[in-house]
């Protein structure tokens, strides 16, 4: 396995935490539960689950209301998206 084989696979394994750790705060925050801090999904966020959460966000609606979630969640996605696209680009462009 290549090193772009190892970081698909985390990308894949960090985006599906980061979805559940978001679902398990809306329904903690449905049924007034201890809700998980926003570090925790913002550090889930930074370490390549934006886009995991940014999805998960919009199709449960949770966090639709915060402004710093609303707007740098999906500019996060995009930039880690556009990073995983140019090291795929590049790993193909020198073979």
């Amino acid at each position: 396995m290549t090193s772009l084989d190892y970081l698909t696979i985390y990308l894949v394994v960090i985006n599906i935490l980061s979805s559940i750790i978001n679902v398990g705060d809306k329904i903690a925050a449905k049924h007034n539960r201890r809700r998980t801090p926003e570090r925790v999904l913002w550090a889930f966020a930074l370490l390549g689950g934006a886009t995991g959460s940014y999805v998960t966000m919009q199709t449960i609606r949770h966090k639709t209301q915060k402004k710093y979630f609303k707007s740098i969640m999906p500019l996060l996605s995009i930039i880690q998206i556009a990073i995983f696209v140019w090291l795929i680009i590049s790993k193909y462009n020198t073979n």
